[in-house]
């Protein structure tokens, strides 16, 4: 199942996108226009857009470029629905983007495997520049699915983090942290093992490592140790 935000300012279309795709067993959250969108991109972490071109306030090509220009939203799906079929509207989306481009009418056989392709990707990868505490040994940013983040653990099976959105338990991440670049290791492929609500309205998620290589589960396990040695010398000091 995915969570799916259709933006558009017709009714009809709503409810159709909403009936295929819900049918489908996804999720489906819906919007009339940019702003209202912006407001479920605030709360939710979304696994793909269905997005109209002309919308009132703010139009679906200015959306788009909104959305890309922004770390935090640049890697999500997001696909056309419209009724514009001019090849210089293809272009324009495609340049701004868009992953996909779907003109309206459209039958249920032709558009689902077309999203299904968008949203079968091995990875969701969302890269997010994140300024951390500078007295943090992990501070300088890590490539995550959220607007801010606090590394709390780190060690050669998971990394326990503090995210200001909920992550969708057992989905599949690319993450990087400055730690990993030091010590030469590669952005890691995660699953996300769990996400729970904490009381200042933070989110603590524990992310399982899928296939690290053994030698970069060693790098940890040094890295690690020397962390340990040097807290200990700090005390003993």
């Amino acid at each position: 199942m995915a969570r799916i935000l259709v933006v558009d300012d017709s009714e009809q279309s709503l409810n159709l996108l909403r009936k295929m795709l819900s049918d489908e067993g996804h999720e489906v959250h819906l919007a009339k226009e940019a702003f209202e969108a912006m407001d479920y991109l605030d709360r939710f972490a979304f696994d793909l857009m269905l997005l109209d071109v002309n919308m009132p306030f703010k139009d679906g090509f200015s959306t788009l470029k909104t959305l890309k220009e922004t770390i935090r939203y640049k890697m999500m799906p997001i696909a056309m629905i419209t009724g514009r079929s001019e090849p210089r509207d293809v272009k324009k989306a495609i340049s701004l983007g868009a992953d996909s481009y779907i003109v309206k009418p459209f039958e249920k056989t032709d558009i689902i495997p077309k999203l299904n392709k968008l949203l079968n990707k091995e990875t969701t990868k969302i890269s997010y520049q994140l300024e951390l505490s500078n007295t943090s040994p992990f501070a300088g940013g890590a490539l995550c699915m959220s607007s801010e983040i606090k590394i709390q653990e780190i060690t050669d099976s998971s990394v326990m983090i503090l995210t200001d959105m909920p992550l969708q338990q057992d989905k599949d991440i690319l993450f990087n942290c400055p730690v990993f670049e030091r010590l030469g290791i590669p952005a890691q492929k995660m699953k996300i093992s769990t996400c729970k609500k904490q009381e200042d309205k933070m989110f603590c998620a524990r992310l399982i490592y899928k296939s690290i290589q053994p030698e970069s589960i060693q790098k940890l396990r040094n890295w690690i140790l020397s962390q340990k040695n040097a807290k200990r010398l700090e005390n003993a000091g």
